[in-house]
């Protein structure tokens, strides 16, 4: 399989972690660029027919930020796909998910400790209808490792894209109120 990640910004990969009992070895080649001038970089995996990881520890790494990721690949029954992404900064996040099947898929954003991300006080996690494409814009995340974890329940394989926007959130302005 192989897995499209478009990048709109600075892309570095971190490297796949590989286990002894086979686990996804990974190679990283630059392909042409996109219609817009962007390069795109395919990720092809061997030992699986999984474009990507399946638990937190050996999540795809969608690189360095700030900047844009796009990533097309599909998920089955029994499979877990994990992305992460690392923040250095306290940033702004788009996560746009395009259900590209027709099946469900279910989409949770997980904290690094593997516990949902609340926002509004809400965990934010639940199905993507077919053909239905979701924006979940988090503002003024800590810095720190989010996770993507995406799963399917049906019998059939079912294509998404997933796209992540991240921006350095500018700094709080002091309003002078006196804490």
């Amino acid at each position: 399989m192989i897995q499209d990640i478009k990048d709109t910004g600075t892309l570095k990969l971190a490297p796949q972690k590989t286990a002894s009992y086979g686990q996804k070895q990974s190679a990283v080649r630059l392909a042409s660029a996109d219609a817009l001038n962007q390069p795109i970089f395919r990720v092809q995996r061997r030992a699986s027919a999984d474009g990507a990881g399946n638990t937190k520890l050996t999540a795809t790494s969608l690189g360095t930020f700030p900047g844009k990721r796009t990533v097309r690949d599909s998920v089955s029954r029994g499979d877990s796909d994990f992305y992460s992404l690392t923040l250095d900064v306290v940033s702004n996040v788009k996560v746009s998910f395009l259900n590209r099947s027709q099946n469900s898929i279910y989409k949770a954003v997980l904290k690094e400790d593997g516990s949902f991300y609340l926002s509004r006080r809400k965990a934010q996690a639940g199905n993507v209808e077919p053909r239905d494409e979701t924006l979940s814009p988090y503002r003024r995340l800590r810095p720190g490792t989010y996770y993507i974890k995406l799963q399917n329940r049906a019998a059939a394989s079912s294509n998404y894209t997933l796209s992540v926007t991240v921006t350095n959130a500018p700094a709080e302005v002091d309003c002078g109120c006196g804490d």
